[in-house]
């Protein structure tokens, strides 16, 4: 027996299913992505019971039924490292929500905007896409309230107008949709050892260390229909990992705004959890043949410190008002005052109403613990989240 699997030699591969439940293998070096501490595979066998009667007290031997797979991808939160380009974790982002919109070319504006709007002739925008204002040493972040075809309403605010002929940076933008596709996970653990699961989709992504000073990052937590193991390196590919060149962003200087006003905390969390539903068949070998997103949940956590001369949250619980919430991180660029284009990332849940309402202390100061939902309005025609990345 040889013992020589490396954990930090460990490579890992995501590749989207052109045939949901048939493993698509690696084929180029993009589709490597880096991941955190707690990446896992796990293969489940349903066991059913032979109630035969037989002398002795053991079981008789079981026979083996359904296959499954389960596991979980953790990830930093982080751009591409190229305005505008998908991060590396694609394929994930779009299995989780369904929907991706891409900016692909600068926009340049027209004149006379306000803090708010912009004027901006045939600019293609749709409302939720992610934009990133480049006024000369004053970059802004923001996302797509409302639009014509000709002029664009954001959130948040800026703190005065842009400048006339400003450009809009390019950007990716996901958002709650439809067709999310299934992918392929391959883990090489130590290089030497090819485990796959196939036919996942994320049950949950949960945005972590969304805390004062840390990278956040997001875990997605995986269900599908097979997996195999085999015992052969990532060389075997052909392919050598090509992963992004950004560093992920620390929760400083933070843009964490709810309808559009500034909210100082500490921390919050995110998390949207999906519903899965599989379809079951005796012709399937696995018992598995496909899945769907049968629901999809978006919900989270805020902690404000309490306001002492204003009862707004409170108003907003008490009377179910909905409200907007707006996150944003960055890493700054060696110019004063501008972003470094290919780290911008942030959330955007444009009606959310709160679930409950308490109080805690930090420190002997208190502050109002809150939970939200994130919906799609009274008649569900609403998009519930957008995710962007510039």
């Amino acid at each position: 027996m040889a013992i020589g699997v490396i954990k930090n030699e460990t490579k890992v591969g995501i590749v989207e299913e052109a045939v949901e439940g048939t493993e698509d293998p690696i084929s180029a070096g993009a589709e490597f992505i880096q991941v955190l501490e707690g990446i896992e595979v796990a293969p489940a066998k349903e066991l059913l019971e032979r109630l035969i009667i037989a002398s002795g007290k053991g079981k008789v031997q079981p026979r083996v039924s359904t296959k499954s797979v389960s596991g979980s991808t953790p990830v930093e939160w982080k751009g591409s490292g190229v305005e505008g380009q998908a991060p590396e974790t694609d394929v994930l982002w779009q299995a989780l929500l369904g929907g991706k919109n891409q900016l692909v070319a600068r926009i340049t504006t027209g004149t006379t905007h306000t803090t708010s709007l912009i004027n901006a002739v045939a600019h293609g925008l749709v409302v939720g896409d992610f934009v990133v204002i480049l006024e000369a040493g004053d970059h802004t972040a923001h996302f797509v309230e409302s639009k014509t075809d000709d002029t664009f309403t954001y959130t948040p605010a800026r703190s005065g107008a842009p400048s006339d002929a400003v450009e809009i940076a390019k950007s990716t933008t996901y958002y709650a949709a439809g067709d999310e596709p299934t992918y392929t996970k391959h883990v090489y653990w130590g290089d030497e050892i090819h485990e796959s699961a196939i036919g996942l989709r994320p049950a949950s992504g949960s945005f972590e260390n969304l805390t004062t000073g840390q990278i956040p990052t997001i875990t997605f937590a995986e269900e599908g229909t097979d997996y195999n193991e085999v015992n052969e390196g990532s060389s075997a590919t052909g392919q050598t990992p090509a992963f992004d060149d950004e560093i992920p962003p620390v929760a400083l200087c933070v843009t964490l705004t709810k309808d559009g006003v500034a909210l100082e905390m500490d921390e919050l969390s995110l998390s949207v959890e999906n519903t899965i539903s599989f379809l079951t068949s005796v012709t399937s070998c696995t018992g598995r043949l496909s899945s769907r997103i049968a629901e999809r949940l978006v919900n989270g956590s805020l902690a404000p410190y309490m306001d002492d001369n204003s009862l707004d949250l409170w108003n907003d619980f008490n009377d179910n008002t909905s409200f907007s919430l707006v996150c944003i991180f960055r890493n700054e660029s060696t110019t004063t005052g501008e972003f470094d284009l290919g780290s911008v990332v942030g959330f955007y849940l444009p009606q959310c109403i709160f679930t409950s309402l308490t109080k805690a202390d930090k420190d002997g100061v208190l502050t109002r613990p809150a939970e939200f939902q994130a919906n799609t309005g009274t008649t569900g025609d609403l998009t519930e989240i957008f995710v962007g990345f510039c």
